[in-house]
């Protein structure tokens, strides 16, 4: 019962910190500053391949990254948000309805997890995608953990976060420095592989599962 009421606290902590962010995420002019089309390109994504898209939220990449795996491809969209995976669930009917052929349906799942778990099963992703998310896990290395468990050898981990210099986005106090970021993945298991800088305000670091 005490390890059920951690669960619930520590869910309920998570979702203040979402809140503090949300403003600012949910400008206007996101697509400008995120630039969801060049990301998506520069993932260099590959039909049939699994990507998980950890923090999905309600769906701003899911269905995109779902688009770039076609044919034979599927994204897992992950969140500890049950209402917010519901939404992507129902624009994932919509679109499947809605398509003249079969094979253009988005092909997306859902992963309820927890704070410091996906939720997925173990070397079943070849992408793990995480973007404005990574700032907000309190138990960042028991995380990174379980991203090591779900993505399979040779998979790439895509990690999307905020400069710790001032910019659209979440406080300063809870920006991840980019070396600090990269220094917590490596210890993790992963080698780095490239940090991308095409977008003004987060740096978009990839990394490798040996």
């Amino acid at each position: 019962m005490r390890e059920f009421r951690g669960i619930r606290r520590a869910l309920f902590v998570y979702g203040l910190l979402v809140g503090v962010a949300a403003p600012a995420l949910a400008q206007a002019n996101r697509d400008a500053w995120q630039k969801p089309d060049e990301v998506v390109r520069a993932l260099g994504l590959k039909p049939g391949q699994v990507v998980a898209d950890l923090g999905a939220g309600r769906g701003y990449f899911t269905f995109r990254l779902a688009e770039a795996v076609r044919p034979g491809g599927r994204v897992i969209a992950q969140d500890i948000d049950a209402a917010a995976l519901r939404s992507i669930l129902q624009q994932a009917r919509t679109l499947a309805r809605e398509a003249t052929d079969p094979s253009q349906a988005p092909n997306v799942d859902v992963a309820l997890g927890l704070p410091d778990y996906t939720g997925i099963a173990s070397d079943t992703v070849d992408v793990a995608f995480i973007c404005n998310v990574y700032h907000h896990v309190r138990d960042r290395s028991a995380w990174v953990r379980d991203v090591y468990r779900i993505v399979k050898s040779g998979g790439r981990v895509v990690l999307i976060d905020f400069y710790k210099r001032p910019t659209p986005g979440p406080p300063l106090a809870m920006r991840i420095p980019e070396d600090q970021a990269r220094r917590e993945w490596e210890a993790g298991g992963f080698r780095h592989v490239e940090t991308l800088t095409f977008l003004p305000y987060q740096y978009m670091m990839v990394f490798e599962k040996p």
